[in-house]
């Protein structure tokens, strides 16, 4: 019984993690890109309400490159049980192939941090493939 309880403590705090992560990208994205100055001129008491705007002027509490990233990790993570390098790289060039990012602009770091479609995967990073309990 006692494994169970701390699976679901993990299972708890993942979703937490996930739903904080989702609730600050969305109003995040208002200030993305700008200098803590401007940020300031314009939210002096700190960005509060999610609204239509930001660098790639997406609607109020549209999920990002950054959201949806992080969701294609944990879907990799719940299919495997464990993080499989091969298999977070295979999520996101699976999100970034089937057009879930939206091209908005050059401004695109994860378009730029991915490399060209290739099967060789060793230019990823990661080499390790933990089970996560």
């Amino acid at each position: 019984m006692e494994h169970h309880s701390t699976a679901k403590t993990v299972l708890s705090r993942a979703q937490g993690c996930l739903l904080g992560q989702c609730a600050g990208d969305a109003p995040g994205q208002m200030v993305e890109f700008r200098t803590k100055s401007d940020i300031l001129d314009e939210y002096p008491d700190g960005v509060h309400d999610m609204e239509d705007g930001g660098a790639f002027n997406t609607f109020a509490g549209q999920p990002t490159n950054d959201t949806e990233m992080a969701l294609m990790l944990a879907r990799s993570i719940v299919k495997e049980k464990k993080f499989n390098a091969r298999k977070v790289f295979d999520a996101y060039r699976f999100w970034y192939e089937s057009c879930l990012l939206v091209q908005r602009s050059g401004k695109s770091r994860t378009r730029k941090s991915l490399p060209p479609p290739s099967n060789d995967r060793k230019m990823f990073l990661f080499h390790t493939d933990r089970p996560i309990m």
